[in-house]
């Protein structure tokens, strides 16, 4: 009897561990956002904020744009990692800015966009969030903290492309 006992709570656990490991691993937006293929985007916007500044400022940048696939090129390939805390409740982010600190959102407007349930959709179907380093992928009502690999030099890579005068 205490056989059995230690071999399903090993068994439980591997399953737990497995369960982890996937859905850890590490996925690029179309993978993650249900096959959306952001080359197929039509403009991307968003908003920037370089401390000491005081306001966000704006950005849209379309297709004809050379920044455009640069931006798309930085997220196309990028492979992110969903962190566990994705499965807890979201709660308030705040951060004391010093100079140098930033945070951006990217908005990919991708028009008709076939999901896996048969329905069409177009606009702004993904955003991408770096709330002073940490990264949040938004897709269709679900929001995940992930991590991906030499991240602060990439999110400085986005911010300097976004945010060109």
């Amino acid at each position: 009897m205490k056989k059995i006992k230690i071999i399903i709570s090993a068994a439980l656990f591997l399953i737990l561990m497995v369960c982890v490991l996937l859905y850890t691993r590490p996925m690029t937006l179309a993978q993650l956002c249900s096959g959306v293929d952001i080359t197929q985007s039509v403009s991307i916007s968003g908003y920037f904020f370089l401390a000491p500044s005081v306001d966000d400022s704006f950005f849209e940048i379309d297709k004809d744009d050379e920044s455009f696939s640069q931006i798309v090129e930085l997220f196309e390939s990028r492979k992110f990692r969903r962190s566990l805390v994705s499965l807890l409740p979201h709660g308030i982010k705040m951060h004391r800015t010093k100079d140098g600190d930033f945070k951006w959102e990217v908005m990919f407007e991708i028009n008709n966009v076939t999901f896996p349930d048969g329905s069409i959709n177009s606009g702004t179907l993904i955003h991408v969030n770096n709330f002073f380093g940490t990264l949040e992928v938004y897709f269709n009502g679900d929001v995940w903290y992930c991590t991906t690999r030499d991240k602060k030099e990439w999110l400085s890579d986005v911010m300097s492309l976004i945010s060109y005068p």
